[in-house]
C-alpha cells in the first residue's frame, strides 16, 4: 500500500513539470523587448498560448503601423 500512495505522490508531483513544457515557447527575448518598446505596461507574465501566438503572429506579420494597439488589444 506503502508503494501505492508513494507512487502516486510522485506522479502528482511530476505531473505538472511534464505538461508545462508541452507548448514552445513563441515568444523570444527580442520579441518581449519590442512588445515592452510599443507597449511599456504590457504584462507579460502570464500569457496563454492564443495570446503569445497572436503577438508572435502580430510581430511578424508586417503591420508595423499599428503594432501598438494590436498589442494591446490582444492583451486586454
Amino acid at each position: 500500500m506503502k508503494r501505492i500512495a508513494i507512487a502516486a505522490l510522485v506522479a502528482t508531483l511530476v505531473a505538472p513539470a511534464a505538461f508545462a513544457s508541452q507548448f514552445p515557447q513563441l515568444l523570444s527575448n527580442n520579441d518581449i523587448s519590442e512588445i515592452k518598446a510599443v507597449a511599456p505596461n504590457a504584462d507579460l507574465t502570464n500569457l496563454t498560448f492564443d495570446q503569445a501566438a497572436r503577438l508572435a503572429a502580430a510581430l511578424h506579420g508586417g503591420k508595423g503601423t499599428h503594432l501598438g494597439a494590436e498589442v494591446r488589444a490582444i492583451l486586454n
